[in-house]
């Protein structure tokens, strides 16, 4: 009876998390102290130590490890090539919409 009712509980907290989606509000916040320390510096300069933006730094370092951990290889090769210039692409086909006597169709 006890494993059941603690299925059921793991059933309501699982639904609860997708409904509430935790981690990213976590992030929301994070990236918000991220733009309000821009902001402060761009407009204040001597407005500089806020916990907030440090504690933002955390979960940064947090969501990275956690990116690392769930694919390495991936991770690290997108990292070394993140300020790889653009891959160039093929010339444009352009078709003539003349045909051979010159005249326009």
């Amino acid at each position: 009876m006890i494993a059941l009712l603690l299925v059921g509980v793991g059933f309501v907290l699982g639904y609860a998390a997708r409904r509430v989606r935790p981690l990213a509000l976590i992030d929301d916040w994070a990236w918000e102290q991220d733009y309000v320390r821009a902001r402060d510096l761009r407009d204040d300069p001597a407005r500089r130590r806020r916990p907030g933006w440090w504690l933002a730094q955390v979960v940064f370092a947090v969501e990275i490890a956690g990116i690392f951990a769930v694919h390495p290889r991936r991770t690290a090769r997108q990292w070394r090539h993140r300020h790889d210039p653009p891959h160039k692409s093929p010339p444009v086909i352009v078709i003539s919409t003349t045909d051979q006597e010159g005249t326009a169709r």
